[in-house]
């Protein structure tokens, strides 16, 4: 073992083994496939807030709201 690691153990170190499943490869999207993904949500969204007749200042008030949340609570 201590060869694959390239040097000697310290009497305190231990080596373990952990069993996972494999992780799935996320199909990378082209940008162009991307964009229109995110269009067809944004069509989407915009759809459901038209058949609920919300106000375009709510709207705007909503958004405005969520960026500047986003901009004072960054990770």
């Amino acid at each position: 073992m201590e060869s694959w690691f390239g040097r000697s153990f310290q009497p305190d170190e231990e080596v373990s083994v952990h069993v996972f499943a494999p992780i799935r490869k996320v199909e990378k999207l082209s940008r162009e496939e991307a964009w229109r993904k995110l269009e067809e949500l944004s069509d989407q969204v915009a759809a459901r807030v038209k058949a609920k007749n919300i106000p375009d200042e709510e709207i705007d008030a909503a958004i405005d709201e969520a960026c500047d949340y986003v901009r004072h609570h960054a990770e």
